[in-house]
Formats: C-alpha cells, sequence, structure tokens
C-alpha cells in the first residue's frame, strides 16, 4: 500500500493542471475502493493526514522530520 502511495504522490507531483491532479486523485482514491473500502483506504488517510488520525498517539514529528527518519531506516 505504501509503494502506491508514493505511485500516486509522484504522479500528481508530476502532473501539471489542478484539473489533471484532480482527475488523478479521483482515480487513485476510485481504484482504493474497489480493492476493499475501510482496509485499503484508512492505511492511506493516515499516511496523508496524520494530524486527523485520532485512534493512535500523535507522533509529534513535522512531515519532514518524519521523512528524515524514514530515509535513515
Amino acid at each position: 500500500m505504501f509503494l502506491d502511495l508514493c505511485a500516486f504522490l509522484e504522479k500528481v507531483r508530476q502532473t501539471h493542471g489542478l484539473n489533471e491532479k484532480a482527475k488523478v486523485t479521483r482515480e487513485f482514491l476510485n481504484e482504493c475502493r474497489n480493492i476493499n473500502t475501510h482496509e485499503a483506504i484508512f492505511p492511506i488517510l493516515r499516511l496523508i493526514l496524520p494530524k486527523l488520525d485520532r485512534e493512535r498517539q500523535s507522533y509529534n514529528m513535522k512531515e519532514s522530520k518524519i521523512a528524515r527518519v524514514l530515509i535513515k531506516m
């Protein structure tokens, strides 16, 4: 799932124009929904929006710090 998210974010980064980015996002979310609604989309949303995940404790780290830690790992 993480690999899929990375591929999606890379595709969004390379896409130009707001309408095209929205189209890519819609396609990605539709693919996630087709796999298995909660099991596919929830982990992705947790990665994209960690501050909105109330089920688990926060890392108390900014995104850039999380990225550095993941790169070191």
